[in-house]
């Protein structure tokens, strides 16, 4: 309403969090995102979507020449690589939503019964409780409230970066492992 007082465009920003929280709940906030969108539609110039795969939810009630897609970015004067010789021994997991971490708990007793000399590492926050649900591995530390600088060191210095991903529309975290360098293996999503 007040953009439209002051003659402004008003856009309708739809992030990942909108989208999807987990695979059960994903229709549902897809169909609330879609209901609100239809409602709001006449009062929109624009909608600015995070990930191309948003775009078939809201097909139905929102005109496809008013949706855009503007992908995650990265700051890539900060996230860059460091020296190689840093890389050590260590697996790097980063982020907990939408993450397949029971899978992950299996590859890292397959790694280890090759290697018991590699380090694995989960950033992000055990305080909320359920973010680790299914990594709960005692061959695992964890780093919670990690600043930029440790957060890009930890990029710069891990072997390899693990994504097993259950679903995502973006994932800074995967453009800010390639930033510096640190190859990823991540799932395959459709």
């Amino acid at each position: 309403e007040l953009a439209r007082e002051n003659g402004a465009p008003y856009a309708a920003l739809a992030t990942e969090a909108k989208f999807l929280e987990i695979e059960a709940a994903a229709q549902k906030a897809l169909d609330y995102m879609a209901d609100q969108l239809e409602k709001a539609a006449p009062d929109i110039d624009a909608v600015v979507l995070v990930s191309g795969s948003q775009r078939a939810a809201l097909v139905a009630s929102f005109p496809a020449e008013r949706t855009f897609v503007i992908p995650h970015g990265v700051d890539t004067a900060f996230f860059k690589p460091g020296a190689p010789e840093q890389r050590e021994r260590m697996v790097l997991t980063v982020g907990s939503h939408l993450r397949d971490f029971e899978t992950l708990h299996g590859a890292i007793d397959h790694v280890l019964s090759r290697d018991p000399t590699v380090r694995f590492v989960a950033v992000g926050s055990r305080e909320r409780g359920r973010d680790y649900v299914g990594l709960e591995h005692e061959r695992v530390t964890y780093a919670d409230k990690v600043d930029d600088e440790e957060l890009r060191r930890l990029y710069q210095t891990a072997a390899v970066m693990v994504l097993p991903l259950r679903a995502a529309t973006a994932n800074n975290s995967l453009l800010e492992a390639m930033a510096c360098g640190l190859p990823v293996v991540a799932t395959d999503l459709e």
